[in-house]
């Protein structure tokens, strides 16, 4: 496991219209297509914009977790696990 984060620019495959920059997390698994399930960080999930929040339990989506393409992450320098 690895901590990443969104650069800006990228967006929600199911909300193209919601960005997600600069949310972070652990990259939890590694499938074989080099995409990432990345656990989003607790700080991540307190400021999840109150419309993505919405459309997510709406649409019986889980908003603590997401499969995001490995083109789609940079490391994150800043929170290092176990640091």
């Amino acid at each position: 496991m690895y901590e990443v984060k969104v650069p800006p620019g990228v967006t929600d495959a199911d909300y193209p219209d919601l960005p997600h920059g600069a949310r972070a997390g652990t990259a939890a698994e590694i499938d074989e297509c080099r995409t990432c399930l990345v656990r989003w960080s607790k700080d991540t999930l307190a400021k999840i914009h109150p419309v993505h929040r919405k459309r997510s339990e709406r649409d019986g989506l889980d908003r603590t977790e997401m499969w995001l393409g490995e083109d789609d992450l940079e490391p994150d320098q800043v929170r290092k696990i176990g640091g």
